[in-house]
C-alpha cells in the first residue's frame, strides 16, 4: 500500500497547483439537468453486455467496436443515448490545459468523421 500514496500525494499536488476552472462543475450540473428534465436514458444497445441468449437476439453489444483494436484505441462509435447526443454539457475554456485538450479533441473527431448512423433493425 505504501507505493499507492505516493501517486494519490502527487495528483493532490498536481490538483493544488493546477489553473482552476469550473467548466467540469459547470458540465456536472448540465448533465444533472438534463437528467431532471428528460429522466434517465437508456444505454446503448452496442455498449450493453449481451450475457444471456435473449439479450444478444435484442441486439446487445451487436457492432460493439473495441477501441483497443484500433490505431491510437479510438474508433468513431457513439457512447450516448441517442436522445442527447447532439447536447454539447462541457464548453471548454481558455484556461490551463483545456485550450490544447479541446483542440486535441475536435482533431480527433475530425480525422476519424462523423458517428455512422446506427442500422435501422
Amino acid at each position: 500500500m505504501p507505493e499507492g500514496y505516493i501517486p494519490l500525494a502527487e495528483t493532490v499536488v498536481y490538483l493544488s497547483l493546477a489553473l482552476k476552472s469550473n467548466s467540469t462543475y459547470a458540465a456536472w450540473h448540465n448533465v444533472v439537468r438534463e437528467i431532471k428534465n428528460s429522466g434517465p436514458q437508456p444505454v446503448p444497445l452496442h455498449l450493453r453486455n449481451a450475457t444471456t441468449r435473449l439479450q444478444k437476439e435484442w441486439g446487445y453489444g451487436k457492432d460493439y467496436q473495441y477501441p483497443h483494436n484500433f490505431t491510437g484505441a479510438w474508433v468513431a462509435q457513439e457512447y450516448l443515448p441517442a436522445e442527447v447526443v447532439v447536447r454539447r454539457f462541457y464548453q471548454a475554456k481558455e484556461l490551463g490545459q483545456e485550450p490544447r485538450l479541446a483542440m486535441w479533441w475536435k482533431k480527433r473527431l475530425n480525422s476519424s468523421g462523423p458517428v455512422p448512423p446506427k442500422k435501422k433493425s
